[in-house]
């Protein structure tokens, strides 16, 4: 998980990436606008976090622009 104590991540930064975590199931086509207004933040910022946590494997983004919507990435199954 991207969230971790070891990383030099601002509290901030932490703080959303955990709120995108705990909304994304709920609201897969909200969540950028439910944490810009949680945070007092613009789209684009929080869409950078986003943008960080898709590149880094937690997250699924489908569609684009604003009709983009995310996802957890399921964890891999052993066979």
């Amino acid at each position: 998980m991207l969230i971790d104590d070891n990383i030099d991540m601002p509290e901030k930064s932490k703080d959303i990436q955990k709120f995108i975590l705990e909304n994304v199931s709920e609201y897969p086509d909200r969540v950028i606008e439910l944490a810009s207004k949680e945070f007092d933040m613009t789209r684009q910022a929080i869409s950078l976090h986003i943008r960080e946590m898709v590149d880094h494997g937690l997250l699924v983004a489908t569609g684009s622009t604003r009709n983009r919507k995310y996802k957890l990435v399921e964890p891999k199954k052993d066979s």
